[in-house]
């Protein structure tokens, strides 16, 4: 048995392009060799973990599903299936939302694609102050289930922006071209979600670290290594205005119950130095750049200010 699940952030090929930055943290589970079980639980914790939170399963509309499979002996009798849910957290105190979305597929065909059902998660047990979501599939080689957690925009959106087959068949219209027309009546930050867009995503998010790595000049020991320390660096930097975080995993104590608890949401200057310096070493002059020289508009930001994000 043989599983693949990378997670990653979307990142576009160039920073330069006028399409928005997609805040999603994307899952792919895709079972490469053999049949496995997967057991996946998202149980998000709001404000440090102090705001409770509601949880709801919802249809979702975002969400480009294939049509219901009819039965060979009566075609105009769709087989009953689930409906395609979605996960809404809200935490009204915190003024805080997610939600978690997935996507079904095959890329053998004859595999078919997986269902996937999401149950409530009661962790009241262990201090959670609302409750989870899981699923249990048993994927088969080559079936495929991608997981996308965000934060979803606070738009009303038109009745036409959430494509359905019913509304296909009404309008006489192919599913496919339906979903593309709802795709324009949507923002940008929320597309429909296809299996074409998380395949193009990854496609994309591939090749820009891809690219990003390949400039290392570096040529020593270690060279993976030094590498995948080079991709961490680079994750804790805030592109728009160059600041570098000092540590993606904040406020977390040296030991449990110790004094040693900083906050380290902040750009200290000592930890960014040595960041840049390292990169620099490596051949990344772009970020340093960034770091030190950073602007808005034509005006020069002062030291004071870089370390916004």
């Amino acid at each position: 048995m043989k599983a693949a699940i990378p997670d990653y952030l979307p990142r576009q090929p160039s920073s330069a392009t006028a399409r928005p930055l997609l805040a999603w943290l994307i899952r792919r589970v895709e079972v490469i060799r053999g049949t496995m079980p997967i057991r996946v639980e998202c149980a998000p914790a709001f404000n440090y973990a102090r705001s409770p939170h509601t949880t709801a399963l919802e249809p979702d509309t975002s969400v480009a599903v294939p049509p219901p499979v009819s039965p060979p002996a009566s075609p105009s009798a769709p087989t009953p299936t689930p409906p395609h849910l979605k996960a809404v957290f809200d935490a009204p105190d915190a003024q805080l939302k997610l939600d978690l979305r997935y996507v079904a597929e095959h890329t053998i065909d004859d595999a078919g694609d997986p269902a996937v059902q999401l149950h409530y998660l009661d962790l009241d047990d262990r201090g959670h102050k609302g409750r989870g979501v899981w699923t249990e599939v048993l994927l088969r080689e080559g079936q495929v289930v991608t997981f996308v957690l965000r934060t979803p925009p606070d738009v009303a959106l038109p009745r036409q922006a959430h494509p359905t087959h019913q509304a296909a068949r009404e309008l006489g219209v192919s599913y496919d071209k339906l979903v593309a027309g709802a795709s324009n009546l949507r923002p940008p930050e929320d597309p429909i979600l296809t299996k074409s867009l998380l395949r193009e995503l990854l496609e994309q998010t591939t090749k820009y670290w891809t690219a990003w790595i390949g400039r290392s000049t570096y040529q020593g020991a270690w060279k993976e290594a030094v590498n995948r320390s080079a991709l961490a660096l680079k994750l804790l930097i805030f592109e728009p205005t160059g600041a570098v975080v000092a540590s993606p995993t904040f406020s977390l104590p040296e030991y449990i119950g110790g004094t040693r608890n900083w906050d380290y949401r902040a750009s200290w200057i000592r930890d960014s130095s040595f960041t840049l310096y390292a990169l620099i070493r490596l051949g990344f002059t772009y970020e340093a750049n960034g770091a030190c020289f950073p602007s808005v508009g034509h005006v020069p930001v002062a030291v004071a200010d870089f370390a916004r994000f």
